[in-house]
C-alpha cells in the first residue's frame, strides 16, 4: 500500500510567503498553519488548532517580544517546537511549565529547497522524514544552466483528476488551443512506458522533440523536452498536492537552459496573467465535470469500462490508473482524516 502521508509535499513557493503573517493551508485533509517570525530561521508548520479551545492559529499573530506564535482567541503562545510557553490566564508560570508538552501543538517537519517550502504530511514520523529525500527536479539546477519561475494555485478538482490530466499531453492542442497548441495541427502521439514501479513511472513521447514524462508519486509530474542540436531543454515541473476530496493544489516550476535574457526581463506577474492561469482555466470546467461523471460511473463499474482509450496517446493515463488501483486501491486515504466514503 502506498502511504500518502509519509511523503514530502511542496506547498508554497517561498517568495509567496510573508514573515510575521501566519497562513493556513490544508494538506490531505489536515488544516495547517504556516508561520515564521523575524527570530526564526525557517518557516514552521503546525496543525492549525490551538489546544485550548481549538481556535485556528492561522488567525493568530507573531508576538513582537517573544517571536512565538500567539493564538488570537486567548493569547496562548507556542514556540517553533510547538511547545506552549505562555498562558495569560494562568495563576502562575508553574502551571505552564508542568504542562508545556501536554499543551503542545502538533508540529510537521519542514524543509526549504529549490525555492519551495516542503512539508512532511505525517507529524508522527519526523525520523522517517529526515531519511527520505525530497522529490526534487533535476531541471531546477543553476549549475546545469537552468533558470525557472514558480507559481501556485488551488484547483476545484481532485488529485487523481489532476495527475490524469497532466499525464495526457494529447489534450493540449484542443483544451489549450491558442495558448499552448493548435487544434488544426494535432497529430497522433505515441507514448511508450519505459519504467513502472510503486515509486516511479517514466514515459517517452515520440514526436519532433524528445520528451520524457516522469511521475514520482505522490506529487511530482514532470516534462523534460529536448530540442535543437545544442542541448536546449524546456521543463515543466508540476507538483500536485491533495487538499481534500475534489480539491488540489498545483505548485509548478517552469525551467529552461536557454533564453536567459528573456527570463530576466519577464515579470513573474506577467507570466501569471498572460499564460499560467489561462492554461489552467482552459480545461477547468472539463475536468471538474469529468470528475463528477466518472464518480457516478464508478458506482456501478470500474474505469476500464467507463473510459474508452484505444490509442497510444492514452498509455500514460492507463499506466497511472493501474498504479492507482494496485498500490492505492483506487482511492486516496480520506477516511483516515475523517472524510466518509460518500464524500470520497
Amino acid at each position: 500500500e502506498f502511504n500518502f502521508f509519509q511523503n514530502w509535499y511542496p506547498i508554497f513557493p517561498l517568495e509567496d510567503l510573508e514573515i510575521n503573517k501566519p497562513q493556513s493551508f490544508t494538506l490531505l485533509g489536515q488544516r495547517l498553519v504556516i508561520w515564521k517570525g523575524e527570530k526564526q530561521k525557517k518557516y514552521q508548520v503546525f496543525l492549525d488548532l490551538c489546544p485550548h479551545r481549538l481556535a485556528p492559529l492561522s488567525e493568530g499573530r507573531i508576538d513582537e517580544e517573544t517571536g512565538n506564535l500567539m493564538c488570537s482567541y486567548h493569547g496562548w503562545q507556542f514556540n517553533e517546537k510547538g511547545i506552549c510557553t505562555c498562558i495569560p490566564q494562568a495563576e502562575n508560570q508553574e502551571l505552564v511549565v508542568k504542562n508545556q508538552h501536554n499543551f503542545a501543538v502538533k508540529v510537521f517537519p519542514t524543509r526549504e529547497e529549490n525555492d519551495l517550502l516542503w512539508v512532511w504530511a505525517d507529524a508522527n514520523t519526523p525520523d522517517l522524514a529526515e531519511k527520505k529525500p525530497l522529490p526534487l527536479s533535476p531541471q531546477i539546477d543553476k549549475e546545469k544552466g537552468f533558470v525557472w519561475s514558480s507559481m501556485v494555485r488551488d484547483l476545484e478538482y481532485d488529485w487523481q483528476t489532476f495527475i490524469e490530466n497532466v499525464a495526457d499531453p494529447s489534450h493540449v492542442p484542443f483544451a489549450h488551443h491558442g495558448l499552448q497548441g493548435n487544434r488544426k495541427q494535432a497529430q497522433p502521439m505515441a507514448i511508450e512506458i519505459v519504467k513502472s514501479s510503486v515509486n516511479l513511472i517514466e514515459a517517452q513521447v515520440s514526436r519532433l522533440f524528445t520528451t520524457t514524462i516522469t511521475f514520482e508519486p505522490p506529487s511530482r509530474l514532470e516534462y523534460a523536452i529536448g530540442f535543437g542540436d545544442k542541448g536546449q531543454q524546456l521543463g515543466l515541473i508540476t507538483y500536485c498536492i491533495p487538499i481534500e476530496p475534489g480539491k488540489c493544489r498545483i505548485v509548478a516550476q517552469f525551467a529552461r537552459n536557454f533564453a536567459y535574457s528573456l527570463h530576466k526581463i519577464t515579470p513573474r506577474w506577467w507570466e501569471h496573467i498572460k499564460t499560467r492561469n489561462a492554461v489552467l482555466d482552459g480545461d477547468m470546467i472539463l475536468l471538474h465535470q469529468q470528475e463528477r461523471f466518472l464518480q457516478q460511473k464508478l458506482a456501478g463499474e470500474n474505469w476500464k469500462n467507463s473510459y474508452k482509450m484505444p490509442t497510444k496517446a492514452d498509455r500514460l493515463v492507463i499506466e497511472f490508473r493501474r498504479w492507482f488501483d494496485i498500490y492505492c486501491e483506487g482511492k486516496l486515504p480520506w477516511e483516515k482524516v475523517g472524510f466518509s466514503n460518500f464524500e470520497n
